[in-house]
């Protein structure tokens, strides 16, 4: 199971708060609309992963801010999120997901079901992994708009 260090309102039997999957859920429609641009940068956590970062604001006003880190897991060379984090200005940390556990693709393998939280992050890394801009990217992206 994944490791969720901020639980509040979780149901036993589960180990994270159900309003973590349609916080998930939300932030996968609003990338897919392109309303939430995420960036590549460091991980705040791991000095060694790389991370996607992104930070919405209101009136000006930054009110929150994602980050997925990434990298190498155990025998794993292909990248997948080691961790999942979502801060906002009036409450930090409201979710804070660390992806402990055996890869998804090896569990669905073994017939262990994943939870519904670890599979819905799951879907925002690969999601955001095949859009998220380096400096490069966004260098030419500006360039492109002169």
């Amino acid at each position: 199971m994944s490791g969720i260090s901020n639980i509040p309102g979780a149901v036993p039997g589960q180990n994270y708060d159900p309003k973590s999957l349609a916080l998930v859920d939300k932030l996968i429609e609003k990338t897919k609309e392109g309303k939430i641009r995420w960036a590549k940068a460091k991980s705040k956590d791991n000095e060694d992963a790389a991370g996607f970062a992104a930070v919405l604001y209101s009136h000006g006003t930054q009110e929150m801010t994602m980050q997925i880190a990434f990298g190498a897991s155990g025998m794993l060379t292909t990248p997948t999120w080691l961790s999942f984090n979502v801060t906002t200005k009036n409450d930090g940390v409201i979710l804070n997901v660390q992806n402990t556990s055996v890869p998804i693709f090896i569990a669905k393998l073994a017939g262990i079901k994943p939870d519904a939280l670890r599979e819905k992050i799951d879907q925002l890394f690969n999601l955001v992994a095949q859009r998220g801009e380096g400096s490069f990217e966004r260098a030419l992206k500006q360039l492109d708009n002169l």
